[in-house]
This record gives structure tokens, sequence and C-alpha cells, in this order.
């Protein structure tokens, strides 16, 4: 949710440690201080049991789309769906 709403999220991990940045201000004032980059571990485990894979391939029929390219792991190594690979180090809670 919060990704779909941040026009930072992309960097939002590195941003938020610059002091003074539009990022840490937004995520002071959302979040907290002492709300840390790992801290959305549990937010985003809860938001993945919402997925539904049907519902995204329905939509993809209907807007004709003529391929979709699927990522499985975001750039900080989170993954995005539960897996039974134990990398990253970053947990699923």
């Amino acid at each position: 949710y919060w990704f779909k709403y941040n026009s930072y999220a992309e960097w939002y991990f590195n941003t938020m440690r610059i002091d003074g940045s539009p990022t840490q201000k937004y995520h002071y004032e959302t979040y907290g201080e002492n709300f840390t980059y790992n801290d959305f571990v549990p937010l985003f485990n809860r938001a993945v049991r919402k997925w539904n894979p049907t519902e995204m391939a329905d939509l993809f029929h209907k807007v004709h789309a003529k391929y979709v390219v699927l990522t499985s792991k975001h750039h900080d190594g989170f993954l995005l769906w539960p897996s039974q690979e134990t990398k990253p180090p970053i947990k699923a809670t």
C-alpha cells in the first residue's frame, strides 16, 4: 500500500536515511523515527496474503496485455511472495 502512494518508493530505503530529505520527513511523520525499513516486513507479509494472482491475470486479459514481466524479488532483496528460498536474510514473520 505505501509503495503505491509514495513517489519516493523505489529508493525509499536510501532516501529515508538522508537527514532532512522529504522521504525522511514523510517517514518520521507517518511511521515514527524508530520505525525502520525492516519494520515494513510484517506489513509486506500481511499484504502478500491478500494477493490474488487470478485477479491479476484477469486484469491482464481484460486490458489485452501482450506480455507481463513479474518481479520476484525487490532490488533490496526482499522476496515479493512466499518462497522456499532461504535468501535473503529478511525473514517472513
